[in-house]
């Protein structure tokens, strides 16, 4: 069993979180660009980028 301060919860209520994304297809090849952002209490938050590339090979 974990130490009790190994875990911290909390009954604060909840954040708001949202994205924004944009994907596009050219043939058989595509690209897909993502943003997120999160508001974490006694943080300065988290921003994720996300580049992704798409070959469909079927």
């Amino acid at each position: 069993m974990p130490p009790g301060n190994f875990f911290a919860f909390s009954n604060q209520g909840t954040e708001f979180a949202w994205g924004l994304g944009a994907q596009a297809h050219i043939g058989n090849i595509g690209g897909r660009l993502e943003y997120e952002d999160f508001n974490i209490p006694n943080t300065n938050g988290a921003k994720v980028f996300t580049l992704a590339f798409i070959l469909n090979l079927l």
